[in-house]
């Protein structure tokens, strides 16, 4: 009787054990999809700054600030991660406002108050501060998702001990 009981024990404990363990998870990273938008949002920034006087400047800034903002948040939706899409976008918009708010406070603490120019430096550094921070914040941490579980091997024993000693043992391999 007493070595039924502790067959069936042992049998429970290792169920138990077996449907209480998870299977590995690894991260996927997809930064570099993220990484390459923001590559093309700066490539067209760049044009604009160097384009010629042929209307082209404006329409590559509008090209360049909707890549900035809008493309990261549609590879989050693309790779099924609709929360990190808004939050993505929230990054996106408000680093840069904030740190440039930022750069100019600061800015304004220097210098004779009736000259704009520092404050205006100090703002548009901290704007491009923020972008910066935006983007390797989004492309680093932002860009991460749990990838199917994968199957390591996993193991589980039972040792039972009455008039008969059994053991027993069970895993996914």
């Amino acid at each position: 009787m007493c070595s039924n009981l502790a067959r069936r024990v042992s049998a429970v404990s290792l169920g138990v054990v077996l449907l209480a363990s998870r299977p590995a998870r690894a991260d996927e990273w997809y930064g570099y999809q993220t990484m390459a938008a923001d590559g093309v949002a700066t490539s067209l920034l760049v044009g604009a700054a160097l384009g010629d006087s042929a209307g082209v400047s404006k329409p590559l800034f509008v090209a360049s600030a909707a890549t900035y903002v809008l493309a990261s948040p549609v590879i989050h939706a693309a790779n099924g991660r609709g929360g990190p899409a808004v939050g993505a976008l929230g990054l996106r918009v408000f680093a840069p406002v904030s740190l440039g708010l930022l750069g100019i406070a600061a800015g304004a603490g220097f210098g004779d108050r009736r000259n704009w120019g520092t404050p205006l430096i100090g703002g548009l550094v901290g704007f491009g501060v923020g972008v910066l921070a935006a983007m390797v914040i989004d492309a680093a941490a932002i860009a991460r998702k749990e990838s199917p579980s994968l199957t390591t091997p996993q193991g589980a024993g039972a040792l039972a001990v009455g008039r008969e000693a059994g053991f027993s043992f069970g895993g996914r391999f």
